[in-house]
């Protein structure tokens, strides 16, 4: 998963890399980490996003197409709804 943002399928991969049912690999995902695998994947991708905005060298449509979002749409709404705010990006 960290390896590889930009997969799609996450849960069902991640489940046979670890030869578990989707089930049971979500159920023990979740009961380690606290937060199911989407959730995780979105956090970690914020991750990301910090340290593409530190490093000052890409903008949003770059960084969500780096991370896995398929526009900058998508990306700004995950953006915003875990508290950022896209107008920053660009200034204002």
């Amino acid at each position: 998963m960290h390896s590889d943002v930009r997969g799609n399928r996450i849960v069902a991969g991640l489940a046979q890399i670890a030869g578990m049912s989707r089930s049971a690999f979500a159920a023990r995902f979740g009961s380690v980490l606290g937060c199911g695998a989407i959730e995780h994947l979105a956090r970690w991708r914020m991750v990301l996003t910090k340290d593409s905005l530190l490093q000052g060298a890409k903008i949003p449509d770059r960084i969500a197409d780096d991370i896995g979002y398929e526009s900058a749409s998508a990306f700004s709404t995950a953006f915003r709804k875990r508290g950022g705010r896209m107008g920053w990006f660009y200034g204002a």
